[in-house]
Formats: C-alpha cells, sequence, structure tokens
C-alpha cells in the first residue's frame, strides 16, 4: 500500500481490556482481516465442513464480521466489495443471506507478512548464545521465508471448488418419484461423492440408469418407493447398480442384443449373449434391490429368454412362454 514499510501488530489487540469495545473503523476492519488470515495452509471446520485456508486466507461470514466490527451486514458487504474493487481481497463465492461462509482472499498478503526479528540481539550486544535469542530470530527468519508464497489473488491460487459438471446428465437419468425430491440437496450429495473420489461422474450415471430400469420394470415409476436422490447417494445405494465386472483386462465390447428392450438399450450387455455373466452379474446384487438388465424377464419368471438348461445351472425353474412376434419357445426342457 506504501513504500514506508510495515510493522508487526499483536492480534490480541482485538479482545484487550485497554481499549472499548466499540464499531471498529474501516482501518480497522481492514487490519481484522489481515489478522485473520492464515499464516500458513490448514484446514478450518466451519458449519460442519472443512474448508482448506490457503496462506493469505480466511473464512467467515458477513453476519460474523458485522457482529466483530459492530456494523451491520449491508455496511460489510459495500466494504467487502470496495475492497474487492480495489484490488485488495478476493473472494470465491457471493453470500447468500450473509450468514453463507465466505473464504476471502488478502492479496499481496506476504508484503504484509514480510516481519522478521532483528538480526542483532535486542539488549544491544553484539552476539548472543547459541540457544538463546539470535538462534531463535534465525529459526524465525528461516520460517518467514518457508511460508512465504506468490499469494497475488489469481483464480490458479484459490481452491479449485468440486464442478458438477454432469449432474444435470445424472438428473435426467434418475427415477421419478411421488412427493418432494429436493433437487439442490441431490446436487450437494453428488458433489460431496464425486469429491470424495469414492465414484466418479459416469459410474454414477449409468448407476442412476440401471436404478431407473430396476423400478421400471416393476412399474413403481413416480411411486413413494423410490428414495431421495440425495439419499440413494449419501447412503451409497449406487453401488448396488454397479455394472458388473467383465472379467480381466480391459472391459468387454458392448453389444446389444436386437431383441433388447428399447427402453434398457444403451444400459448394460452381454457380448454374444453370454447368458451366465447376465446372471452372475444379477446375482451378484442384493436380493432387495435386484434388477435383471438382460433381455425379456429375470431368470425363473415368465418372459425370460435366457436358455433353460442355463436356468437350471444357476438354480432357476425355467417357466415356459412363446414369444407372440415370432412363435418362439422359451423355457422348455
Amino acid at each position: 500500500m506504501s513504500e514506508r514499510g510495515v510493522f508487526a501488530v499483536d492480534r490480541g489487540i482485538w479482545d484487550h481490556p485497554a481499549f472499548a469495545d466499540e464499531p471498529l473503523t474501516e482501518r480497522e476492519a481492514w487490519l481484522w482481516l489481515i489478522s485473520e488470515a492464515s499464516f500458513r495452509r490448514r484446514q478450518k471446520r466451519v458449519a460442519g465442513t472443512t474448508i482448506l485456508l490457503e496462506r493469505g486466507q480466511l473464512c467467515a461470514s458477513v453476519r460474523f464480521m458485522a457482529d466483530a466490527w459492530g456494523w451491520s451486514k449491508s455496511r460489510v458487504d459495500r466494504f467487502l466489495k470496495r475492497l474487492k474493487t480495489e484490488t485488495m481481497i478476493g473472494t470465491e463465492d457471493e453470500t447468500t443471506g450473509g450468514t453463507r461462509p465466505l473464504v476471502i482472499t488478502i492479496c499481496y498478503y506476504d508484503r504484509y507478512q514480510r516481519v522478521s526479528l532483528p538480526d542483532e540481539p535486542q539488549d544491544g550486544t553484539l552476539g548472543g548464545t547459541e540457544g538463546g535469542t539470535v538462534a531463535g530470530q534465525q529459526r524465525d527468519k528461516l520460517e518467514d521465508i518457508e511460508n512465504t508464497e506468490s499469494n497475488i489473488c489469481s483464480v490458479a491460487k484459490r481452491r479449485e471448488p468440486v464442478k458438477a459438471l454432469r449432474f444435470e446428465e445424472f438428473w435426467a437419468e434418475c427415477p421419478r418419484r411421488d412427493g418432494p425430491n429436493p433437487k439442490q440437496q441431490a446436487l450437494k450429495a453428488y458433489e460431496q461423492v464425486v469429491k470424495s473420489g469414492k465414484v466418479d461422474e459416469q459410474t454414477l450415471i449409468d448407476a442412476a440408469k440401471r436404478w431407473c430400469a430396476y423400478h421400471r420394470n416393476r412399474g413403481e415409476i413416480g411411486s413413494k418407493y423410490i428414495a431421495h436422490v440425495r439419499t440413494w447417494i449419501s447412503q451409497g445405494r449406487y453401488s448396488d447398480y454397479l455394472a458388473p465386472p467383465s472379467g480381466g483386462g480391459n472391459p468387454a465390447p458392448i453389444i446389444v442384443p436386437s431383441n433388447i428392450s428399447p427402453l434398457l438399450r444403451g444400459i448394460v450387455a452381454s457380448p454374444d449373449e453370454d447368458w451366465d455373466k447376465w446372471i452372475n452379474g444379477y446375482l451378484r446384487q442384493p436380493a432387495h434391490t435386484r434388477a435383471w438388465l438382460g433381455p425379456g424377464a429375470p431368470p425363473g419368471e415368465p418372459g425370460c429368454e435366457v436358455p433353460a438348461e442355463i436356468q437350471r445351472k444357476h438354480g432357476f425353474t425355467p417357466v415356459p412362454w412363446v414369444r407372440r412376434s415370432d412363435g418362439k419357445q422359451f423355457g422348455a426342457a
């Protein structure tokens, strides 16, 4: 801000008993922001969420700053906007109602934190003991150097939020339910699970397709039996609808049989109608959420197209039936 140098101020001035408890001036509010900024990279727990703060960043809501400064929320908001216009701070998000935590970056933070202790001892002598003030001063200076980073309010220096690049695609594949199904809460759960690395977006989208196909086959679309999308994600229910492994090496090419239901086309297929793989994938699913994604009905039910001998091999009792379109018989001994 000037070429006149900087000075160290103890953070205890904000609650020192020698000073009256009164609203801060704008200069004092600026000093408060600098004093609250992290000296090192650290994590801070805010409203049940862990936020990673880089050097020169702080996290506080407009309401919290208004209480600390003795200001109104609108005045705090105007002040922060002016500091941002003057390139004195940067913000990652805008506040909503003044209650959501705001991550603020102090631009050129290192200019205000380049204060080191003097080289010589403060008692005026030219030397010092190895374990005394000189050694401590050297450690402090080294610490300053190690913690100095470029802090020029660039987007690259800020935390990259998880972007739900394909959430709308995922949402479109989820089954419709009877009753409320908050989309914003689903989005939050979606971002959290993707950020955690437990599952990627494509896997979630594919699982949502199978989830929808399961309820469609049961005639339950639009019913109360379908879970909230938020619950389905947060409880890890998507794992019940993961594609069965095709076995070793790269996944087998997807070949959709010509007689598969159009509703299931593009969801899952097995190469060359490998019935054993279809049934093994079916049996790997939990019984209460099991969905048959192959042609026709599930094994052991009318409409199943799996050869009778293969059904029996896996413990199912084939049900004889005739396909009307071509008169082909299934389930016969």
